[in-house]
């Protein structure tokens, strides 16, 4: 019942969108390929992926995309170079970027500008919501407070970057319905044992995904795109 609320809670936060075409960021994992599957399946959607050539996040969106139904997937293969032209442009924008904020903005950047549509989706929240993340296996009262950063931090200079490209982000998770799902279930629907974000492989599951996809393991974007490799060898 949990996993189908969440389902109907997407959906409904997903239709409220008038255009028909729209962009997803793409990673290939459960958070983005959940969005991806529901939306899919009301809009012609392209999903973007940015990473270095034979990165995790290119390998993993270019297989688990076969099973939900974009319009096309675009791979947004990066160097140094772009990695660099990148960061300079957050760091005058938002100056007191420090090296793990850049190494998660850089691929999100870099994504949003290659985006042909005005509206685009994103899976942030997820992990925060729903115990994505190692460190909540030990704390899961992180959580609470991840959300909270997320909320008056992240996502607000998330859009402003938005702004700047002329696109409007879409977060689905992050909605009244499901933050209200998340605070009201039990911690094992989120962290079971070494078993994270539970409930979302089970939504995975009722959506007919793959096992590929509802069992993956979490791999968060600046490690799954290479940013963060590259960022460590300029710096």
């Amino acid at each position: 019942m949990v996993a189908e609320s969440i389902i109907k809670s997407l959906t409904e936060k997903i239709l409220e969108e008038p255009e028909k075409n729209v962009g997803l960021l793409y990673s290939g994992g459960l958070d983005s390929s959940i969005i991806g599957h529901i939306l899919s399946m009301h809009f012609n959607v392209t999903a973007y992926t940015v990473g270095i050539d034979g990165s995790h996040d290119i390998k993993a969106a270019l297989e688990n995309s076969k099973y939900i139904n974009f319009k096309r997937i675009k791979t947004i293969r990066i160097d140094e170079k772009d990695v660099m032209d990148a960061r300079d442009f957050l760091i005058s924008i938002f100056p007191g970027l420090g090296f793990r904020e850049l190494s998660i903005k850089i691929p999100f950047y870099l994504g949003l500008k290659n985006a042909d549509e005005k509206t685009v989706y994103v899976g942030q929240g997820a992990d925060e919501l729903f115990g994505g993340y190692k460190k909540y296996i030990e704390n899961p009262k992180l959580m609470k407070k991840d959300v909270i950063k997320m909320m008056i931090y992240s996502i607000p200079i998330e859009k402003k970057i938005a702004e700047i490209l002329g696109k409007m982000l879409k977060y689905p998770y992050v909605s009244k319905n499901i933050l209200e799902i998340s605070h009201n279930i039990p911690l094992n629907y989120k962290i079971d044992g070494n078993t994270r974000k539970v409930i979302l492989r089970e939504v995975a599951r009722s959506l007919d995904l793959p096992e590929s996809i509802y069992n993956m393991e979490k791999k968060a974007m600046q490690y799954g795109s290479g940013v963060t490799r590259v960022l460590r060898k300029i710096e």
